[in-house]
């Protein structure tokens, strides 16, 4: 099927727009999209943006470690393609072994990791600092001194947040 979009349907469109914002792309050329998004519970967002820090996470730790990918899936008893999934993919849902073997590996807790990688249900607080925290990074050849202080802060928030869920009956 073909689409015959004329000038002039383009300009009766623009009309019935009015002054009103609109967006391009591809949740704006398909509306399922669009309203998929926006129907979407803020938990399941929640999840994904903790673990789209997950994944910058494992890369930063990895990195201020100067281990590559091999190196670390070696290190970590896990599988590289796994790693590479977890480091690129937001939608990759790693195994809880994985989660419990970078825990080790970082020195984090394994609780905290597991609800930054949607292997269980984040609290509040652990997508609050995930936010921060993907929001103060990107992926750089090396490790900045805010990148450096970002991982530091992060590991601190969710060792501290893991350390009061286990107060907590």
């Amino acid at each position: 099927m073909r689409l015959n979009v004329t000038d002039d349907w383009c300009l009766a469109a623009a009309d019935r727009e009015g002054d009103r914002e609109i967006g391009v792309g591809f949740a704006a050329a398909d509306p399922t999209v669009l309203a998929a998004a926006q129907g979407q519970p803020l938990a399941s967002r929640a999840t994904e943006t903790t673990q789209l820090a997950f994944g910058l996470l494992i890369q930063l730790l990895r990195r201020r470690k100067s281990l590559t990918l091999a190196q670390l899936a070696t290190i970590a008893r896990v599988d590289m393609e796994e790693l590479l999934l977890i480091e690129k993919d937001v939608d990759y849902h790693p195994e809880p072994r994985t989660v419990h073997q970078l825990a080790q590996v970082f020195e984090l807790r394994p609780k905290a990791l597991m609800q930054l990688s949607g292997s269980a249900a984040p609290r509040e607080e652990v997508s609050r600092e995930a936010v921060k925290f993907a929001a103060s990074s990107e992926p750089m050849a090396k490790l900045t001194r805010e990148e450096a202080l970002a991982v530091e802060q992060f590991v601190a928030a969710l060792n501290r947040l893991a350390d009061k869920d286990a107060l907590t009956p």
